[in-house]
């Protein structure tokens, strides 16, 4: 068996071998996993890749590109000392969400990176699962590889389940009439 796994590595049409076999259907699985999750939070009839990060875009559109959000915010800002306070802690809370998305996107890319950088050691780790002074090094491989899926979907969940929840208290706050 040993001499079979060295040579499936070591023939001319092997990484094709190991991306068909291993790197696709992993990558698949990432993904697939990533709209499991996504779609049991959410459940909606057509759920895309992009709807990962629908709740998001959801905050984005009630609250940053609406009118009518910072018509409010700007109104309870001249309100008074306290309206003053609770506005500019309105602002500070906008500014802290896009900080805490644009740190998701850089886990996201990071994970994507160093699964993918890790991928590209397969064939090496592999057949360092050969040999019991090496088996360490594929079995952490392993885990690595599998810690960078499990990041993205605990990501995807909680940035999903955050940015629900940041959107209802944003909407209940500000849930006011004004005259403009």
């Amino acid at each position: 068996i040993k001499y079979a796994l060295v040579f499936v590595f070591i023939w001319p049409g092997s990484w094709n071998f190991y991306q068909n076999v291993f790197i696709v259907p992993l990558l698949a699985f990432s993904n697939d996993l990533n709209m499991m999750v996504g779609q049991a939070l959410f459940p909606t009839s057509s759920f895309t890749p992009a709807s990962l990060f629908g709740p998001v875009d959801s905050v984005f559109n009630t609250i940053f590109f609406n009118y009518v959000t910072w018509y409010r915010v700007t109104a309870m800002m001249f309100n008074g000392l306290l309206g003053f306070v609770y506005g500019l802690l309105m602002v500070f809370s906008f500014a802290n969400y896009i900080l805490i998305i644009f740190r998701c996107i850089l886990m996201y890319l990071s994970s994507l990176t160093i699964m993918c950088a890790y991928l590209t050691l397969g064939p090496i780790m592999f057949l360092f699962r050969l040999s019991s002074y090496t088996a360490s090094f594929f079995s952490k491989w392993l885990q690595t590889i599998t810690g960078a899926i499990l990041s993205q979907v605990y990501m995807f969940s909680i940035i999903s389940i955050f940015s629900v929840l940041y959107e209802n208290i944003v909407t209940s706050v500000l849930y006011f009439q004004i005259c403009y």
